[in-house]
């Protein structure tokens, strides 16, 4: 749980037993060893007054979060992440785990449920109807002939399908189909030579099967629509002609 003080938040404990990452005894040696700078006060683009070694939570602006290690109150020139009050105490080891974090761009989920939950909770099981509809496209046909200019509009008529949630839609061919979400998550490991390593899981159904069977971590992409009988294939939805098309069209030639 989070302590909030006057100035920052710590969180107690050490990284790898709050997310519940895998660190074998061994892997310490394999870490990239990291600036000194990191571990002897901080970065100070904005006053910090802790002085062992620490990482800041950062905030994106879509509300996802992760640590980060630095005091900038940006961490890029981008402004996607703004530091916020809340830390924690690391050592080499758990700063390698954060930097890797930001390298892959990997969220904790743990420390993300609340905008995980707002996503997921608009995810429902749904059927769609596909259906036919027709459109014309028309372009301005432009020829010469002994010099003199003449014009013919062209009209060629298309069509096309779609689908839709209206089980009442013109046009429906009387096909359906089930579809649904399905959830990526990650694990960090360390492998036998110390270094760090990521493992992407399969599809699963939702962000708490994924968190039992010992996925920390997400992306920011970490859902996807699929079908419901096969979902290792995302559904396509034959999308609606560009508008652009049925606009009149400047084809100019001579005969």
């Amino acid at each position: 749980m989070l302590k909030f003080d006057n100035t920052h938040t710590h969180l107690n404990g050490k990284v790898s037993s709050q997310s519940g990452l895998s660190i074998g005894k061994n892997a310490f040696l394999g870490f990239l060893v990291l600036p000194i700078m990191l571990f002897s006060g901080c970065v100070k683009t904005i006053d910090c007054d802790v002085e062992d070694s620490h990482a800041h939570l950062y905030k994106s602006k879509d509300s996802f979060s992760m640590y980060r290690l630095g005091e900038k109150e940006y961490s890029d020139l981008s402004g996607e992440y703004k530091r916020c009050p809340e830390y924690i105490h690391v050592d080499e080891r758990e700063a390698a785990i954060i930097e890797f974090e930001c390298k892959n761009t990997l969220f904790r989920i743990q420390n993300n449920l609340e905008q995980i939950n707002d996503i997921t909770e608009k995810h429902k099981t749904v059927k769609e109807y596909r259906y036919k509809y027709e459109w014309t496209q028309s372009y301005m046909d432009n020829y010469e002939i002994g010099g003199q200019t003449y014009s013919n509009m062209v009209y060629i008529d298309h069509t096309d399908y779609a689908w839709t949630l209206d089980p009442k839609h013109e046009g429906l061919t009387g096909e359906s189909r089930d579809v649904c979400y399905v959830y990526t998550g990650y694990k960090i490991v360390t492998n036998e030579d110390g270094k760090i390593t990521i493992e992407e899981s399969e599809p699963y159904d939702s962000i708490e099967e994924l968190q039992n069977d010992g996925y920390t971590h997400i992306k920011k992409d970490f859902y996807k629509k699929v079908l419901v009988n096969d979902k290792n294939i995302e559904p396509d939805y034959e999308s609606k002609p560009d508008p652009s098309l049925s606009e009149i069209k400047e084809n100019s030639k001579s005969r």
